[in-house]
């Protein structure tokens, strides 16, 4: 009885895995490396809502450019570079089976909210650089002028990669000019900021690698691909928009 009873179990326990869903989750990091703070946003989601990820990316990364554009106007002087963090799990409280953003609370250099409200957007300028009444949206449109690395040019999208050698674009933490980008990204549907390419007006379309907010990063980034990759590189600029932030995660 008891062989038949424990054999009973294990079919229940088999067939209730099958039936029962399962979801995997994965934490993802963003960091932008803005010229007057640096900036991270964090998030868990399951499998079934990465589709969303890059979306709600864009939303921030728009934030941190007009909040960035903001303060190169106001040349505060003797500012605190902020580490600005949009976490799940510290900018957040679960109030009413709803989330709202918490208080701002500076620890350190640290600082955690939620980078889509504007009320908080709001109060910590006035808080953090003792800006008041801007009139800061987080639904207008951003777009910043950036440096970035071309490599090649070619009328065939799916031969552009033919350039690089190997899987370079494959391998996140060996890119030796991680420290000198904009944006990185790690874990998650977004992907890495490896290389991406755009169509252009001439007809071809064009490989670049990274975004760079200053001379010296885009020089220094060309240098290290150069002796790592032996990737030849020409510098460019260009304003960054969302639609080129989009390519830019490979969505």
């Amino acid at each position: 009885m008891n062989s038949i009873l424990f054999k009973v179990v294990l079919f229940l326990i088999a067939f209730l895995s099958l039936i029962t869903p399962t979801y995997a989750t994965t934490t993802m990091y963003f960091k932008w490396h803005a010229a007057y703070f640096d900036a991270e946003y964090i998030l868990n989601l399951g499998s079934d809502l990465e589709q969303y990820y890059p979306r709600i990316v864009i939303d921030r990364a728009k934030v941190v450019i007009r909040l960035d554009s903001l303060l190169r106007a106001n040349h505060p002087e003797h500012f605190t570079r902020w580490h600005l963090v949009d976490s799940y799990t510290k900018s957040y409280i679960y109030e009413n089976n709803k989330y709202r953003s918490k208080s701002i609370n500076p620890v350190g250099t640290d600082v955690f909210f939620d980078f889509t409200d504007p009320v908080i957007i709001r109060k910590a300028l006035a808080k953090l650089w003792n800006i008041i009444d801007t009139g800061f949206s987080v639904t207008e449109p951003a777009g910043q002028w950036m440096y970035s690395l071309h490599i090649n040019a070619s009328k065939n999208a799916s031969l552009i990669y033919g350039s690089l050698k190997g899987d370079i674009y494959d391998r996140y933490f060996e890119r030796p000019d991680t420290n000198c980008l904009w944006m990185q990204c790690e874990s998650g549907v977004g992907g890495p900021p490896y290389f991406w390419s755009q169509y252009e007006t001439d007809g071809y379309y064009h490989l670049y690698t990274g975004l760079y907010l200053t001379t010296k990063n885009v020089q220094e980034a060309q240098k290290l691909l150069k002796e790592k990759y032996n990737l030849e590189t020409t510098i460019t600029s260009q304003c960054v928009t969302l639609s080129i932030l989009k390519k830019y995660m490979g969505r």
